[in-house]
């Protein structure tokens, strides 16, 4: 934790408050951008200076990714600043990672190089008449002498035009089975101009600056080298990147989530009504004090799924999904809600700091659509339930305490990722029979803990029986399942929750300490009466608030005196813009 909470000081002490209207990186500079639907080069730049690129670059390549944690965290801290900025530097790694999963080592050293060298990378998977129907890719890869030669448009694609390499996702066969697609490394400067063109940049109603645009490919050429991974295996590669990148998806909530209930809970703490301030008004405080429970839950679901891709990378299908399913929604219905305590504020501008509001709500809604919808990642847990209940039992035994340690001890060192045990199943089961079994012999005398415990098993038994009751099932799941896949989710957020708590109570901030904020997140979850009556969560938000620290049981702050080396770091980094040109880039 102490790494993770110099890292987050560090990069906040760098870019400086987001409040000021002269920092760079701040929310003011971000509602310019976003009026006049700009990308914002001049903290994209900031961020490679800072060296944020190298995030996206595992360590044994050059880079600095040996823990996806402390990748989540950074992407969180761009988030809450900008969701623009967020989305349109971090794309990279969508980009980068078909290759980290499939790509050989040549690969793999050439794009770590670009990346490196701050080159954008971006994932070309998306089609215009097909949108998330990989299935029905029109996109050609056609067998050549050489190579493979490409024709054909993806549009809607994050940096297709500024990005300087893609990974393309094309069918090189039409047999109607998964094995017709593969994944081709395109990098635009190896290839003559003529062989593809920009589709111009699509009106955004979120993110109004990103490049979200597209390519088309003109009889493009590309050797047999550019194949990554083995020709017809480009939809395994895909979904097994999907597998990390919808991970961070969370960070990417969080983010923008802290910002949005940080403005909430300052302007009801000031604003009147009457003779009482609005967060003392029932209906108001209720919605806080949900937001900040909701909050979180959240934050961490992230941290140890973001964890969990080191620790148990074969279970990233199921996990990732319940990452995406969940959190996304968790944090788009908590902004929704604060819309309602911020009134007309969360609409228009009023030269105000809760002006940045209302392009966090806009800009949060397009989460939870990419790298697979709600629906699609419900669907991929509602199809691996009917295993995960049959293997229940045995799952208990296969899940060592040294393994739960390492995914939920915050002062534990991770293993290192291992690529090749990715899997599109989770064929043995899951961590959560295990992780509760362990559970039983650490909620000590604690009797709340000890029920909120019993509670999580008997709904994961309940759960059980109701799947292996359900008829075999061909084609989509039906919406019994959906539903069942929804509950499955917050059983695994209930239980992270209760395992977080149990394995680093004395690590936590000193708050966070007593037991109180956990039931009141599991009871949320769980759906139990009068869940927050006592509204713990909101105490603690506030006493975050007032202390300058990232809305998290861990003690994360935001604010600190900037030594020089930093302030130096930073002036260089504005001397460098300044000597810049200015880049324009052309969408037609």
């Amino acid at each position: 934790m102490n790494t993770l909470g110099s890292l987050v000081l560090e990069f906040e002490q760098h870019f400086g408050d987001e409040r000021s209207p002269d920092t760079l990186f701040s929310w003011a500079n971000a509602l310019i951008s976003d009026d006049i639907s700009r990308f914002p080069d001049d903290q994209v730049d900031a961020l490679n200076h800072w060296g944020m690129a190298a995030y996206y670059v595992p360590a044994e390549l050059g880079g600095k990714l040996s823990n996806f944690s402390e990748l989540a965290m950074l992407i969180r801290l761009i988030a809450r600043r900008d969701l623009t900025v967020a989305i349109g530097h971090g794309k990279t790694f969508l980009g980068a990672v078909s290759v980290w999963v499939g790509g050989d080592a040549a690969q793999r050293h050439l794009v770590a190089e670009d990346i490196l060298s701050c080159d954008m990378v971006s994932l070309a998977l998306t089609e215009r008449l097909h949108g998330s129907d990989v299935s029905s890719t029109e996109v050609t890869a056609v067998k050549t002498p050489k190579g493979f030669r490409l024709n054909g448009e993806k549009y809607l694609i994050n940096n297709a035009t500024r990005g300087q390499a893609l990974s393309v996702f094309a069918r090189t066969d039409h047999q109607g089975q998964s094995r017709d697609f593969s994944l081709f490394l395109v990098r635009k400067k190896d290839h003559p101009p003529q062989s593809f063109s920009q589709v111009p940049k699509a009106v955004t109603h979120g993110i109004k600056g990103a490049d979200i645009s597209g390519i088309q490919f003109q009889n493009l050429e590309v050797n047999h080298d550019a194949l990554i991974g083995k020709e017809g295996h480009g939809l395994d590669i895909t979904l097994k990147g999907f597998q990390l990148s919808r991970t961070l998806c969370a960070a990417l909530s969080c983010g923008a989530a802290d910002t949005g209930l940080r403005l909430a809970v300052e302007f009801a703490q000031q604003r009147r009504s009457g003779n009482q301030a609005l967060i003392d008004i029932a209906n108001i405080r209720q919605v806080l004090a949900t937001s900040a429970t909701q909050m979180y839950i959240a934050d961490i679901a992230t941290q140890v799924i973001s964890r969990a891709i080191q620790c148990f990378p074969q279970q990233m299908s199921l996990l990732s999904a319940v990452a995406k399913a969940s959190v996304p929604v968790l944090c788009e219905t908590m902004m929704e809600s604060l819309s309602d305590v911020l009134g007309v504020r969360s609409y228009v501008q009023l030269g105000e700091q809760t002006d940045i509001f209302g392009k966090m709500l806009r800009d949060i809604r397009l989460i939870s659509l990419f790298d697979g919808n709600t629906a699609v990642n419900l669907q991929a847990i509602a199809l691996q339930l009917p295993t995960l209940a049959r293997h229940r039992e045995k799952s208990v035994n296969a899940i060592s305490p040294q393994m739960l340690d390492a995914l939920f001890c915050i002062d534990t060192e991770l293993p290192t990722f291992d690529r090749d045990s990715l899997s599109l199943f989770t064929m043995r089961g899951d961590w959560l029979a295990a992780g509760l079994k362990r559970a039983e012999s650490m909620t000590g005398e604690c009797p709340v803990l000890t029920e909120k415990l019993v509670q999580i098993q008997a709904r994961l038994t309940e759960l059980d029986g109701l799947v292996q009751a359900l008829p075999v099932e061909l084609g989509h799941p039906s919406a019994q399942r959906f539903s069942l896949a929804k509950r499955y989710c917050n059983l695994q957020l209930a239980a992270m929750t209760l395992l977080t708590f149990l394995y680093n109570r004395n690590r936590l901030s000193r708050s966070f300490r007593s037991f109180s904020w956990v039931e009141e997140c599991i009871d949320l979850l769980l759906g139990n009466q009068d869940a927050l009556k006592d509204m713990h969560c909101l105490k603690l938000v506030r006493q975050q608030l007032d202390d300058n620290n990232l809305f998290s049981p861990l003690n994360l702050s935001i604010r600190g005196e900037v030594d020089a080396k930093l302030a130096q770091t930073r002036e260089d980094s504005k001397a460098t813009r300044a000597e810049k040109p200015t880049k324009e880039i052309s969408y037609v």
